[in-house]
C-alpha cells in the first residue's frame, strides 16, 4: 500500500468539526484540504450508517451464485451490485469469480481457497466480506501524472478495496450463529463494533529521549525534545504484534521496481521510475519494503498491497544501471501468484516492463543500524529524541501513526493526543467485516455444487423507492410537516387510481369529502391525527363523507363531527373504518336525528373503534382524547352518538368497537323513508327528526307517528343483509343496544312494515346499562308489538344470538324492558348467553309498572321454515341470506344461556318449527303484566307445528275415539269401527300441512320463579309447555317459591303427545295445585319428583314411578279430580283472604 506524501494527520472527530473554511491572504497546507476530505468522508460515511444501517445492500451485490469446483477448490460467482458496510460503499461493477478477485490478485487457491467436498459429503460454509480503504498514488495509476507538469505528481486517491473470505465447515444452521462464532476467531485483531468495523483498544504515546551529554565544552547543551532539523511526518507502523518500523517523509517514496537474481538469490532490484533527486537514493543501510500487487485497476494499472517483504539495503541505488541490491532474498513465490491466474490478460499485457513489484523508502535520516523490524520494547526513534511507547491491543499488523514534528516547537507533536497518558488510537487501517451467505456444498458423482442457505446481507431499497402505504402526506404546519397542510387537499391530489394519504399528528378543520373514488384510504397516527368538522349543522358538520365511492378505508384517526354524522357512508362499496376515536359532539342547542356513524353500503368493516359523544374540550377530555379512553359514565344531552347501519346493507361486519353514551341506540338497524307531497317516492333519512327542544327530554320511542291521513307517512328503507355484529362493547346508550330503527307496524296506506334483517348474526358482545332514557308509553294496540332493551328486532332470518353478555339495561322495573326482544324471525339461535338484571329492581312496588312487554328473551314468532327470498340488490346477498339446510329443518334452539328477569318472564316463544330449549337457567323474579304474565309467570313456549303422522284415515278414528270416549258411548261395535278405520288409513296419502313440524323438546334446564314478596295472585303456571304435535320435558328442575301467589301446576303441558319424565318439580308448600299437570293424546309421565300432586291426562297414559312429597303425607293426597277442584278453590279463597 502507498502512502501520502503529507506533512501532518491531525483530524479528531471528537472535536465535532464539519468543515473546513479559508480565509483571505493565507497559506494553505496540505493539511487544510486533507482534514476537509476525511471530514466530509467521515460526515458520509456515518450517514449512511444511521440511514442505511451497519450493513446492507440495495440489490444482489456479491450474492454467491454459479457454484462449482476448479482444480478441486470450490469456486462461485459473486453477483454484481452494491454493498454497503460500515458506511462504505462497495460496488461489484461486473460478475467475478471467487478464484479471480480483482482486488486479490494474489490469491492463492491453494492457501485461500478450501477444497470441494468429498464425494457424498455435504458441508456449509460462510462466504464474508473484508473492507478497507488507502492511497492510491500516480506510481500505481500512471494515468494520474500530469505530463505537463514535467514530472512530478500531484494529489493521490483514495480506494474502497474488497476481499471476499470462505470460511469452511461452521456447524451453525443461521447467519447470525456463524458469524457470531468466526467473529470469535478475529480476537487477535479485535472486535467487531456495532458499524461492522473491527477496532482495536491499541494506543501509542510518544515522549522525548533525555538529551545526550558531550565532553565538549565549546559546544552548547542541547534541549529535549524533537532533535531532527526539518520538519517531518514521521510514520510508525506496527509490523506484527511485537514488532514496528517507522520513516520520515509518511514512509511516502514508492518505485515500480524488476527484481532479478544476483548470486543464485532474488536479491537485485532495478528501478523503473526514478528517483527525483540524489538525496531520494535509497542507500545502504535504509530500511525498504518490496511489495506486490493487490488489486487490478479498470484502466490495467495495478495498486499495491499493504505489506510485504521487510528488509534492508546491502548495496546502495546505482544511479547508471538504477539499480541497488538487498540484504534479505525475496521468496521466488513473493507476489507472483497472479501469474497463474486465467483472467491475468486483463491487467497484464505482457510486456517485461510491465511485470514488476513495488518498492517503498522507509527513510530514517541517519539511522541506518537500527534493524528494519523493530522490537516494540525498544522505542526509540533514531536520533530523533523520540520515543514510543505502545499499549492496549491487539497489535495489529499494518496499524499506524502519524507524528508531525517541527523543530521550531521541539516539545510538541501533533496530533497533541499523543503526548498523553494514554496515548492516542492508530489512524488506520480501518477495516469492516460483515458476512455474504451461508452456502451449503455437496458433491456427488464428482460434481461439485451448492445453494444459499441463508442470504446474511440484509435488504434495503432506496428512498425513492420506499413508499411504504402512502402516497402523500398531511401536516398541520405546527406539529407535523407533509406534503399537504390539508386533508381535503390530499385526497383531492391522488390520482384516478387512488392510494393511501397518511395524516400526521395534528389538528385539521375540515370537513373531508371521498367522492367518486376508488382505492381510497385516510390513515392516521392515532388521536394524535385529528379531522374536526368545522361546522355545528348541516354537510359541514360531518368528518368524513364518502360518498359513491369503493375500496375506501379510514384507519387510526381521531375524528369530531356537529349534528350530522361524524362519519357519512352512502352509496358506496368496499368500506373499512378501523380503530378510530369517532366523538359527536354533544351540545343542549337541538337533538339531531344523525348517528355518530352513518353506513348506506355494502361489504363494509367498522372494526376496533371507539364511538362516542364529546362535551367541551377539558383538560381531562384532551388527556383522554390522547390516550384513546372512553368517556366516563354520562349519557349524551343530545348527541345520538352511536352506529346507524341504513335500509339496504349488505356484507356488513361490525367487530371490537365500544360504543358508549349516545343519547340513541348503541347499533341501529335500518333507516327511514319519508314519503310526502314533495317526495312521492321517499327520501331516505337516519330517523324521524322529533322535536325535543330540551335535548331530550322525550323518553326514548321506536314507533311511529299513527297514520291517520296525514301527507307524510314513514316507512323502511330497505331490508338489511348478511349483518355481522361481534366481539362489541355497547354500553351507557339512552336507548337500546342493538335494535331496528322503528317498529313500523301495520297501517292502511302501507300494509305491514318491518325493518328486516336478513342473515343476522350477534355474537360475544357486551351490552350493559343501556336504555338510560325513560320508554314512551305505546298505543294500547302496538304496544305488545314494540319491545326495548338490550336487543330490540323486528324482521330477522338465519338469526344468531351467541355468547353475548346483556345485562343491567333500563332505568328500573317501571319501565318495559327486555333483554332480547324479537317480532318475528325464521331460523333462531340463542346459545351461551348471559341475560341478567334487564329492568332493575328497587324497593318500589310493581303495581304501578308501565304497561309492555318484559322478559329476558320475548319471541313472538319464530319460525322453522324459509320464508320466500326478499328482493336484494344483488345476487351475492340473496344467497348469504338463504338457508343452508333444507326449508323445514331451520333451527330454533335455546341453549345454555343463563337468563335472569327481575319483572317478566325469563322466556316467551311462539312459533312453529322443532324447537329445542336444553341446558338453561331460567330465572323470573315477578309478574310484570296483570292480565297475560299469569297465564305462565317464567317460560311460555307454544308451538303450532303439526306432526307428520297424520293422514285422512288416522284423522277420521281419532275424531270417532274421541267422541266416543268423552260421550262414554263405546260398545264392541265402536271398538271394530274404529279400529277397521284406522287399519284402513295406512293406504291413504298422508297429510303435508304447509306449517312445519312442532316438535319441542324441553329438557336439562333449570326454572325458577322467585317471588318471595309480591303481591296476591293466582298464575295459571310457572311454565307453560304447548304444541300441536310432540312435546318433551324431561331432565328439568322446576321450582316455584312466593309467599302470596298460588299457581294451578308448576308445569303445564298440553299437546298431541306429551312425555314428562326424570324432572324435579319443587314449589313452596301449599302453593301449587300440582306440580306437574299435562294433557295429551299419548301422555308419558314417568319418573318424577314432585312437591305436589302430578297429573296426566289422554287417551292413552303411562304415568309411573314418580315421587310425591304429598303422598308422603296422606295417601290418598292425589286422588279424584273433584278433590283437585275443591283445592283450587280453597286456594283462592285463601289468597283472596290472607295477606
Amino acid at each position: 500500500m502507498s502512502t501520502i506524501d503529507l506533512s501532518r494527520q491531525a483530524t479528531d472527530p471528537r472535536k465535532h468539526y464539519a468543515g473546513v473554511r479559508m480565509q483571505q491572504g493565507r497559506v494553505l497546507t496540505d493539511d487544510d484540504f486533507n482534514e476537509a476530505a476525511a471530514l466530509d468522508a467521515e460526515e458520509l460515511r456515518r450517514t449512511r450508517v444511521h440511514a442505511i444501517g451497519a450493513y446492507g445492500s440495495p440489490d444482489s451485490g456479491f450474492l454467491p451464485a454459479n457454484f462449482g469446483a476448479v482444480g478441486g477448490k470450490v469456486n462461485f460467482t459473486l453477483t454484481p451490485g452494491h454493498l454497503y458496510i460500515g458506511g462504505l460503499r462497495v460496488e461489484m461493477s461486473a460478475a467475478e469469480q471467487f478464484l479471480l478477485q480483482k482486488d486479490w490478485l494474489n490469491f492463492d487457491p491453494a492457501v485461500d481457497a478450501p477444497a470441494a467436498p468429498a464425494n457424498g459429503v455435504t458441508r456449509r460454509d460462510l462466504v464474508w466480506i473484508e473492507c478497507w480503504q488507502q492511497p492510491v498514488t500516480a506510481v500505481e495509476d500512471s494515468e494520474l501524472f500530469e505530463v505537463a507538469l514535467g514530472g512530478p505528481d500531484t494529489s493521490t486517491r483514495w480506494r474502497t478495496m474488497r476481499r471476499i473470505y470462505l470460511e469452511k465447515g461452521v456447524a451453525q444452521g443461521d447467519c447470525a450463529g456463524a458469524w457470531t462464532a468466526l467473529a470469535g476467531t478475529f480476537a487477535n485483531l479485535g472486535t467487531l463494533n456495532g458499524e461492522m468495523e473491527l477496532v482495536t483498544n491499541a494506543r501509542m504515546s510518544v515522549s522525548f529521549t533525555a538529551p545526550p551529554v558531550t565532553g565538549d565544552l565549546c559546544s552548547p547543551p542541547q534541549a529535549g525534545g524533537y532533535l531532527g532539523a526539518e520538519n517531518q511526518a514521521i510514520r510508525v507502523q506496527l509490523v506484527d504484534a511485537t514488532h514496528y518500523t517507522w520513516g520520515y517523509d509518511n514512509a511516502a517514496p514508492l518505485y515500480r521496481v524488476q527484481l532479478s537474481a544476483q548470486g543464485g538469490q532474488l536479491l537485485r532490484l532495478t528501478l523503473v521510475n526514478q528517483p527525483r533527486d540524489a538525496v531520494h537514493w535509497p542507500i545502504k543501510g535504509q530500511v525498504v519494503e518490496l511489495l506486490p500487487w493487490s488489486a487490478a485497476l479498470s484502466n490495467g494499472e495495478r495498486a499495491a498491497e499493504v505489506a510485504g517483504h521487510l528488509c534492508k539495503v546491502a548495496v546502495s541505488y546505482n544511479p547508471d544501471d538504477h539499480t541497488l541490491v538487498l540484504d534479505t532474498p525475496v521468496p521466488p513465490t513473493f507476489g507472483a501468484q497472479w501469474q497463474a491466474r486465467a483472467d491475468k490478460a486483463e491487467f497484464f499485457n505482457g510486456m517485461a516492463e510491465q511485470n514488476f513489484l513495488y518498492l517503498r523508502v522507509w527513510n530514517r535520516g541517519d539511522d541506518l543500524a537500527s534493524p528494519a523490524a523493530i522490537p516494540i520494547a525498544n522505542g526509540d526513534l533514531g536520533q530523533t529524541g523520540l520515543k514510543v511507547t505502545f499499549s492496549g491491543g491487539p497489535l495489529r499488523p499494518a496499524d499506524h501513526w502519524i507524528i508531525a514534528a517541527r523543530p521550531a516547537a521541539p516539545e510538541v507533536v501533533v496530533p497533541w493526543m499523543l503526548a498523553l497518558a494514554g496515548g492516542a488510537p492508530s489512524h488506520g487501517i480501518r477495516r469492516f467485516r460483515a458476512p455474504l451467505a451461508l452456502l451449503e456444498w455437496t458433491t456427488v458423482g464428482g460434481v461439485t455444487t451448492a445453494t444459499v442457505v441463508h442470504d446474511c446481507r440484509p435488504p434495503f431499497q432506496p428512498l425513492t423507492r420506499i413508499r411504504g402505504c402512502c402516497s402523500v402526506t398531511v401536516g398541520d404546519g405546527m406539529q407535523s410537516f407533509g406534503l399537504y397542510t390539508s386533508v381535503q387537499a390530499a385526497v383531492d391530489a391522488l390520482p384516478s387510481s387512488g392510494g393511501t394519504v397518511c395524516i400526521l399528528p395534528g389538528r385539521y378543520v375540515e370537513a373531508v369529502r371521498i367522492g367518486g373514488r376508488h382505492n381510497v384510504t385516510l390513515h392516521g397516527c392515532g388521536p394524535q391525527s385529528r379531522i374536526v368538522a368545522p361546522d355545528k349543522d348541516g354537510p359541514g358538520s360531518t368528518a368524513v363523507l364518502i360518498d359513491g365511492c369503493s375500496d375506501v378505508a379510514i384507519e387510526t384517526l381521531a375524528l369530531e363531527g356537529g349534528n350530522e354524522a361524524v362519519v357519512h357512508v352512502r352509496r358506496s362499496a368496499v368500506v373499512r373504518v378501523a380503530s378510530c376515536l369517532i366523538q359527536a359532539r354533544d351540545r343542549r342547542e337541538g337533538f339531531s336525528p344523525w348517528p355518530a356513524v352513518f353506513v348506506e353500503a355494502d361489504m363494509v368493516e367498522i372494526e376496533d373503534n371507539i364511538i362516542e359523544p364529546v362535551r367541551e374540550l377539558t383538560p381531562q377530555v384532551l388527556e383522554r382524547i390522547f390516550h384513546k379512553l372512553a368517556a366516563p359514565v354520562q349519557i349524551a344531552m343530545s348527541a345520538r352518538g352511536g352506529l346507524q347501519l341504513a335500509g339496504g346493507c349488505e356484507h356488513v361486519r361490525v367487530a371490537g368497537n365500544v360504543i358508549a353514551g349516545g343519547a340513541g341506540n348503541g347499533i341501529t338497524l335500518g333507516s327511514i323513508r319519508r314519503i310526502d307531497e314533495h317526495h312521492p317516492e321517499g327520501d331516505d333519512v337516519p330517523d324521524i327528526d322529533v322535536d325535543d327542544p330540551c335535548a331530550p327530554c322525550d323518553p326514548t320511542d321506536s314507533g311511529t307517528p299513527p297514520d291517520d291521513g296525514r301527507p307524510v307517512r314513514y316507512v323502511s328503507a330497505g331490508d338489511l343483509y348478511d349483518i355481522l355484529i361481534e366481539d362489541n362493547v355497547i354500553t351507557r346508550h339512552g336507548a337500546n343496544g342493538i335494535a331496528v330503527v322503528r317498529f313500523f307496524g301495520l297501517s292502511a296506506s302501507t300494509g305491514l312494515v318491518l325493518v328486516a334483517v336478513h342473515g343476522l348474526r350477534i355474537l360475544d358482545n357486551t351490552i350493559t346499562r343501556c336504555l338510560r332514557r325513560g320508554v314512551a308509553q305505546a298505543p294500547s294496540k302496538t304496544q305488545l308489538f314494540m319491545g326495548y332493551g338490550g336487543i330490540s328486532l323486528a324482521l330477522a332470518t338465519g338469526l344468531e344470538i351467541e355468547h353475548n353478555l346483556i345485562a343491567g339495561n333500563g332505568r328500573d322495573w317501571f319501565s318495559p324492558v327486555c333483554g332480547v326482544f324479537v317480532l318475528a324471525c325464521t331460523g333462531l339461535c340463542v346459545e351461551h348467553n348471559h341475560i341478567t338484571a334487564n329492568g332493575e329492581r328497587n324497593d318500589e312496588p310493581v303495581g304501578g309498572a308501565q304497561p309492555g312487554i318484559r322478559a329476558g328473551v320475548h319471541v313472538w314468532l319464530a319460525l322453522g321454515v324459509q320464508p320466500p327470498a326478499a328482493p336484494s340488490k344483488n345476487s351475492t346477498a340473496r344467497a348469504a341470506a338463504a338457508p343452508r339446510v333444507s326449508r323445514d329443518t331451520l333451527q330454533l334452539r335455546v341453549h345454555a344461556n343463563r337468563i335472569e328477569q327481575p319483572l317478566g318472564r325469563a322466556l316467551f316463544m311462539l312459533g312453529a318449527g322443532a324447537m329445542e330449549i336444553t341446558d338453561n337457567r331460567l330465572v323470573s323474579e315477578g309478574t310484570g303484566e296483570p292480565a297475560t304474565d299469569p297465564v305462565a309467570s317464567t317460560v311460555l313456549v307454544g308451538n303450532a307445528g303439526v306432526s307428520r303422522e297424520w293422514t285422512r284415515g288416522l284423522l277420521m278414528a281419532l275424531v270417532i275415539l274421541l267422541y266416543v270416549t268423552l260421550t262414554k258411548q263405546g260398545n264392541a261395535a265402536t271398538a271394530a269401527l274404529v279400529c277397521n278405520i284406522s287399519r284402513q288409513s295406512r293406504f291413504m296419502p298422508g297429510l303435508w300441512p304447509r306449517l312445519p313440524t312442532g316438535k319441542l323438546m324441553f329438557n336439562d334446564n333449570q326454572v325458577s320463579f322467585l317471588m318471595a314478596d309480591a303481591p296476591r295472585g293466582l298464575d295459571l303456571s310457572s311454565t307453560l309447555l304447548i304444541s300441536l304435535d310432540d312435546v318433551a320435558a324431561c331432565d328439568n328442575q322446576f321450582e316455584y317459591h312466593t309467599q302470596q301467589r298460588l299457581v294451578m301446576a308448576d308445569l303445564l303441558a298440553w299437546g298431541t303427545t306429551v312425555r314428562t319424565s326424570d324432572n324435579r318439580l319443587a314449589e313452596t308448600w301449599g302453593r301449587a295445585v300440582r306440580s306437574l299437570m299435562s294433557l295429551a293424546l299419548l301422555n308419558t309421565a314417568a319418573d318424577n319428583q314432585s312437591t305436589h300432586c302430578i297429573t296426566a291426562m289422554g287417551l292413552r297414559r303411562a304415568v309411573t314411578h314418580n315421587l310425591v312429597l304429598a303422598e308422603a303425607f296422606c295417601d290418598n293426597a292425589c286422588g279424584d279430580h273433584a278433590r283437585v277442584l275443591s283445592q283450587v278453590a280453597l286456594g283462592v279463597q285463601s289468597s283472596m283472604q290472607h295477606p
